[in-house]
């Protein structure tokens, strides 16, 4: 048991010292994919959608929910149930 644990314990030690061995040196020959020097490459911003925000932060306002349930709080969207108000 003696000899597998310090079998083990050598494997990860090797890992150790090779492991940040491999990453400063980078794999610039454009292997692996993984953004710039790695062959990927960046990714651009995206142009605008017509992005629409729902909710402004302060009201419900143009929102289709019982009041009952759903309130603003700090600037949050907020539901709550009461003992005597249970969703159907």
């Amino acid at each position: 048991m003696r000899a597998l644990l310090r079998t083990a314990a050598m494997v990860m030690l090797s890992f150790a010292l090779v492991m940040p061995a491999q990453e400063k040196g980078g794999d610039k020959a454009g292997k692996g994919g993984r953004g710039p020097g790695r062959g990927g490459s960046p990714v651009g911003p995206l142009e605008e959608s017509g992005f629409r925000p729902i909710f402004e932060g302060q009201s419900l306002k143009g929102w289709d929910c019982d009041p009952d349930f759903w309130r603003v709080d700090g600037g949050a969207i907020v539901g709550e149930t009461k003992a005597d108000h249970q969703p159907a």
